[in-house]
């Protein structure tokens, strides 16, 4: 399952991580994510590495507190023949 698990604010940065297990025979290639907050948003790529991803950007105009993570994930399937699937989700997330 791909899905937020923290974010965090240090000195203007905003660190976002999450685990990166797609379902039996998929593998998560790529994956963008958004933090939004009110009228403040924050988006980037994430780097894949095993079973967990993670990403870094500018924390904008973000502060600690309740906002909504969207992650946008490219997952490559290796059933035969092969092919990608995209999933997207919105979650709450609290961001420290």
């Amino acid at each position: 399952m791909v899905r937020f698990t923290t974010a965090s604010i240090s000195d203007g940065t905003l660190q976002v991580r999450g685990p990166a297990d797609g379902d039996p025979g998929m593998e998560v290639k790529h994956l963008r994510f958004t933090i939004a907050q009110g009228i403040a948003m924050v988006e980037d790529e994430a780097n894949v590495s095993g079973s967990e991803w993670a990403g870094t950007t500018s924390a904008g105009g973000l502060q600690a507190g309740p906002a909504v993570g969207i992650g946008l994930a490219v997952l490559f399937n290796a059933a035969s023949p092969g092919s990608y699937e995209t999933r997207t989700w919105a979650e709450p997330i609290t961001v420290t």
